[in-house]
This record gives structure tokens, sequence and C-alpha cells, in this order.
């Protein structure tokens, strides 16, 4: 998120003026395409108009749409290659390391 939205924040000033949260939209064929819609309408252009968020065919007016279509500062979540305190380094990720005992076998279902 942080990399689509901050640049442009940061280089061209945008705010999203209104945004439609997540919605589904279906196709009329017989092999239905089911798809998750999110439209966001944004500008550079001085707006002191009340900013709106459309949900489930409703909306709501709010100070401020962030990048995560929130009434929320804008504020980004950035990925870090090192942690923000002093602590011991992660090496073994997801990789199971129980003994075997949290491994569920097909039968035991």
């Amino acid at each position: 998120m942080a990399g689509v939205w901050k640049p442009l924040y940061d280089r061209f000033g945008i705010h999203i003026d209104f945004a439609h949260r997540t919605f589904i939209w279906d196709s009329e064929a017989n092999m239905k395409a089911h798809v998750h819609c999110v439209i966001v309408g944004f500008s550079i252009a001085p707006n002191q108009a009340k900013r709106r968020i459309y949900v489930d065919g409703r909306f709501k007016e709010v100070n401020n749409v962030n990048a995560y279509l929130l009434d929320a500062p804008n504020e980004f979540i950035c990925n870090r290659s090192k942690p923000l305190w002093n602590v011991p380094q992660m090496t073994t990720g997801n990789r199971p390391a129980d003994g075997g005992n949290l491994i569920i076998e097909k039968e035991d279902y």
C-alpha cells in the first residue's frame, strides 16, 4: 500500500476525495467472474469539502480519507529490514521446529 500511495502523497501532494470500499461485482455471463472492486477518487486541487467513504451503498462524510480508505490521518506502514529495537535476529522463519508434535496426519482428521 505504501509503495503505491506514499510517492503520490509526497511527490504530488494528492488527497483522496472519495472512496468506495471493497464491493463485489458479478458479471451476467454463465461462467461468472467474481470481481472485488475498489473505487478511489483523488486530486491535487485544493478542496475543503468533506470527503466521503462509501460502504454497502451508503456514505459517511469524513474529514480525511487515508490510503487505507479509513477516516484517519495519512500514515503509511512501510517495510523494514531492521527491527525497531535491539532484539535477536529471527533465523528459522515459519519452518516447523516442534519435533513433529504439531503435524496432523490425514487419518487423524
